[in-house]
């Protein structure tokens, strides 16, 4: 959806208007704890996204539990 699109477009809506891709809602697309990762992520507020570290952890928890990705 934002593909192609001019520099000065996808500054206004994604820095300005904070627009997001949709997070798809299919556990079989993106689980929960995937999509409560991304949304995390994509808080307003600097101070309140996970840090680097606490992504990591949650990714690898995750694969963890994903066999046919480990």
């Amino acid at each position: 959806p934002l593909q192609g699109m001019r520099i000065t477009d996808f500054y206004r809506e994604v820095v300005r208007k904070g627009t997001r891709l949709e997070i798809p809602q299919d556990d079989l697309q993106c689980p929960m704890a995937l999509r409560n990762l991304i949304s995390a992520c994509w808080a307003d507020q600097p101070s309140d996204r996970p840090s680097c570290a606490h992504i990591v952890a949650e990714l690898t928890r995750m694969l963890k539990y994903c066999p046919r990705y480990a």
